[in-house]
């Protein structure tokens, strides 16, 4: 998934020092990731509750990066290959 320097309400909730910045890729570069591979679906997981967002939150951003092909998973979620 990726971590969120913000909140839905653009506070900050990652610090510019943070060690997580250093060990773990933030939903912009996993985008990034995403955009350059092209997978037909990339399933988001690891969804932290420490991100400030619903699930409804995580929706909209599937919807708002749909050309991503986002999916964000939850618990009992069924991937077929």
């Amino acid at each position: 998934m990726g971590w969120f320097e913000r909140n839905t309400k653009n506070r900050r909730i990652v610090s510019p020092g943070d060690p997580i910045r250093h060990g773990e890729a933030s939903f912009e570069e996993t985008l990034r990731l995403i955009g350059q591979i092209r997978p037909r679906l990339a399933v988001l997981t690891h969804i932290e509750g420490l991100w400030a967002r619903s699930y409804n939150d995580y929706l909209k951003l599937e919807r708002e990066y749909h050309d991503h092909h986002l999916r964000v998973a939850y618990d009992g979620l069924r991937v077929a290959f």
